[in-house]
């Protein structure tokens, strides 16, 4: 089984930031091609969002892959997907392990302009 409209998309996964004088450092990501499910996000999905999250969020992705958020207390950041030339970053990512015959993650993603910051 896969995921209905699934292709391939681009994952850049990163490490931890290192901090120097009070100023983030991100490593160079890591790369690697993953299936995914990529939709505008629906209504649904944006009620279950945060407030803060709904003006940000423009798409959904179902993947069989963990995308990982950021996570302030290990200095992680946010997985990015890169689909059609656009890149999008992690904002939550839910795991729907008895949804019937194909367990997979919802992640909300945000579009980021190309400063990798949000428009």
């Amino acid at each position: 089984m896969s995921i209905l409209g699934q292709r391939a998309v681009t994952l850049l996964r990163y490490g931890a930031a290192t901090v120097t004088d009070g100023r983030a450092t991100l490593p160079a990501p890591t790369s690697s091609t993953i299936q995914a499910g990529f939709y505008p996000a629906s209504g649904r999905v944006l009620q279950r969002l945060p407030e803060l999250l709904r003006a940000r969020v423009t798409a959904t992705a179902y993947s069989e892959v963990e995308l990982l958020t950021a996570d302030q207390a290990t200095g992680r950041v946010a997985d990015r997907l890169v689909v059609d030339g656009v890149t999008y970053e992690v904002q939550t990512s839910v795991c729907w392990p008895s949804a019937g015959p194909l367990p997979h993650w919802e992640s909300a993603l945000a579009r980021l302009d190309e400063t990798g910051g949000t428009p």
